[in-house]
């Protein structure tokens, strides 16, 4: 998981983010979304989880909405690569 919010951040250029500050990024955003996988795990059976989602996944307005990274999307449309072609 960690290395896919690098890879991601990595992407930024250097001029946008300093290594540091990536440094400093990169847990913050691992540790989110490692607590949201752990609170959509145990929806079903977890009233805790339940208002944990709710609270969060009220969209802010202007926010935009989250998206598949591109070369996910295009790794997942690949038939061939995903050994269905």
């Amino acid at each position: 998981m960690s290395r896919i919010v690098g890879n991601a951040l990595a992407e930024l250029r250097h001029d946008e983010f300093s290594d540091e500050q990536r440094r400093r990024l990169t847990p913050i955003i691992r540790n989110a979304i490692a607590t949201a996988l752990h609170a959509f795990e145990h929806f079903e059976r977890s009233e805790k989880a339940q208002q944990f989602i709710a609270f969060h996944c009220q969209p802010s307005a202007g926010e935009e909405q989250a998206k598949l990274l591109d070369y996910y999307v295009e790794f997942w449309n690949d038939e061939a690569e995903l050994g269905k072609g």
